[in-house]
């Protein structure tokens, strides 16, 4: 119950802070480079991996407006909710 706590916190969190980097990336952020900006920023908080994609995974759920996208090619990506399909 606590982790399941742990990982929508750390979606909104996301939620967050992701607008203007996803701004400055052009709408679209691999879930790699997500990862290592996030954790820079964080400074001695750091996530883990499996943690960022759990707390990605849950913005559906929690109605966010962010998405989270995974391409034929594997590629797993951020992707600002006013990006189009036609767009990418």
């Amino acid at each position: 119950m606590a982790q399941a706590m742990y990982h929508q916190e750390l979606s909104r969190q996301l939620a967050d802070w992701l607008p203007p980097v996803l701004k400055n990336a052009g709408s679209i952020l691999p879930l790699t480079d997500a990862f290592c900006l996030f954790n820079r920023a964080r400074g001695s908080e750091l996530i883990s991996p499996e943690d960022l994609l759990l707390a990605c995974q849950l913005w559906e759920k929690l109605s966010i407006q962010l998405h989270f996208r995974t391409f034929e090619s594997g590629v797993k990506v951020i992707q600002s909710h006013d990006l189009s399909d036609d767009e990418v």
